[in-house]
């Protein structure tokens, strides 16, 4: 399998790939609206030039989404694409999209704002996930049904191809013919690259199945991917780390619901881990306590940087003023990285997602 330059390493986050009860309903209605060494793609042309040109375009190993809140139809639409151009001025040149968000809404904003000034950027999409009434979500990776997906984003993002397409979520037993169904879209030129985007319970065996990307939750308090992102990128796969701010728990307002977007994370971020609110006190204390004057937000995205693994990490955010915070961001030192990855164990915290 091809190996993808250094040059175009970066780092990621996905969206909800299970159904769950009560709390997701939720989530919609304030929607107010090692065994595989040769991978079953690699006989299949990957047209190469086009995706390098397009990931040599990232120039600082981020990558913007445009999910959650951005695709919602109660989130301004101008207010939306005006983030995703303040990502671009600001070199981000990688962005994460797919028709589960907004039932397609997020693609349509990301591909109004790339329309004036997204030449060369890298577009991810996914598929697969269809989303029911109530909050209620089915899978299906037949091929008929990636198709349709992939045909839809086009059109949204106004693009030819997606430079990497992700399984949304598939189970064990659908990754390898889900990635049977990427391959002939890839000989068809309509996307350039085959990955999987997965929970960390998964990831090892996305890898195992043969994606040629791997896209799942990265942070200091989620690290249970830590052994499939390693594995991935001694294989020559191509890694995208999501959630890499780790919901951000440790942030002052925390607490706060001023705004739709607040109401919107806070209900996730409870349906997945009960007990992070009660936790953000102690994880804000332990990570000002061993971080040395660095902003809290970058410092969480320093801690996934710091991974030669991750190629890109792809955060998400409502608050354009802390782009260029983000992107400023640097690596952790060696000792950052050990005393951040403590902190799940001193507050007897591990998040999901």
């Amino acid at each position: 399998m091809t190996s993808w330059p250094a040059s175009t390493r970066v780092r990621a986050t996905c969206a909800p790939m299970n159904p769950a009860a009560p709390v997701t309903r939720i989530l919609t209605i304030v929607n107010l609206r090692l065994q595989p060494v040769f991978s079953p793609l690699g006989r299949h042309s990957a047209r190469p030039s086009k995706f390098r040109s397009a990931m040599n375009s990232v120039r600082n190993r981020l990558g913007f989404g445009v999910t959650g809140p951005l695709a919602a139809h109660w989130y301004a639409d101008g207010e939306a694409v005006r983030a995703i151009e303040v990502a671009i001025d600001n070199g981000i040149g990688a962005f994460d999209a797919g028709p589960f968000y907004g039932g397609g809404l997020g693609e349509a904003r990301l591909g109004k704002a790339l329309a004036g000034k997204g030449d060369g950027v890298a577009v991810f999409s996914k598929c697969g996930t269809i989303r029911e009434r109530f909050g209620r979500t089915r899978k299906d990776f037949s091929a008929a049904a990636i198709r349709r997906d992939v045909e839809g984003s086009l059109r949204r993002l106004r693009r030819e191809a997606i430079d990497v397409l992700y399984l949304h979520g598939p189970s064990r037993a659908q990754m390898a013919p889900g990635l049977e169904g990427l391959a002939r879209l890839k000989d068809e030129g309509k996307i350039r690259r085959c990955g999987i985007c997965t929970e960390t319970a998964l990831a090892m065996d996305a890898v195992n199945a043969g994606a040629e990307a791997l896209m799942t939750p990265y942070n200091f308090l989620n690290r249970k991917a830590a052994a499939a992102i390693e594995r991935a990128k001694a294989l020559g796969r191509h890694v995208v780390a999501i959630a890499p701010l780790a919901q951000g728990v440790y942030a002052p307002g925390y607490a706060a619901l001023s705004r739709p977007a607040d109401i919107w994370k806070r209900l996730r971020s409870v349906r997945r881990t009960p007990r992070l609110a009660a936790a953000a006190q102690e994880v804000r204390a332990a990570m000002m306590a061993a971080t040395d004057r660095r902003p809290l937000t970058s410092a969480a995205l320093g801690y996934v940087l710091a991974s030669d693994a991750v190629d890109i990490a792809v955060f998400t955010t409502t608050r354009r003023e802390r782009i260029p915070e983000l992107v400023a961001a640097t690596p952790l030192s060696q000792g950052e990285c050990a005393a951040l990855a403590a902190i799940a164990g001193q507050v007897g915290l591990e998040i999901e997602g």
